[in-house]
């Protein structure tokens, strides 16, 4: 298991075989949710509430990332800084194609997401 969801893209990802993971496998601890996100320009913090129901004061701006929740408390969260990197070194994305979707997904223990060289992304 991986504490960190960018260890185990970096140790599994890296070719060009399709790699499947059920988000709970990446993780060490307990959480019930977890939100992820990817976001281009500056939001509040009232995005991530809306979709989570907890209180959250961290600005987001370039960024995507990973928020785990249990009993609607953070447990852990990742952040990976999108800014001047073409590609990014690292992102994890809601969806394949975000076109008119919300740039931010709740996802249960179960879910399964595709690693790509630069990180995982959401199975629809």
């Amino acid at each position: 298991m991986y504490k960190n969801v960018k260890v185990f893209a970096d140790k599994n990802c890296q070719d060009s075989n399709l790699v499947e993971v059920t988000l709970s496998d990446l993780t060490d601890f307990d959480w019930d949710e977890a939100l992820v996100y990817r976001l281009l320009m500056s939001s509040d913090a009232k995005t991530i509430e809306d979709a989570l129901g907890i209180k959250y004061e961290k600005s987001l701006d370039l960024s995507s990332g990973i928020i785990f929740v249990k009993d609607k408390k953070k447990v852990y969260e990742e952040t990976f800084n999108l800014a001047g990197f073409d590609p990014p070194k690292f992102s994890i994305l809601a969806y394949r194609n975000s076109e008119g979707k919300l740039k931010v997904r709740v996802f249960s223990r179960d879910s399964i997401f595709e690693c790509y060289r630069y990180g995982l992304i959401a199975k629809e």
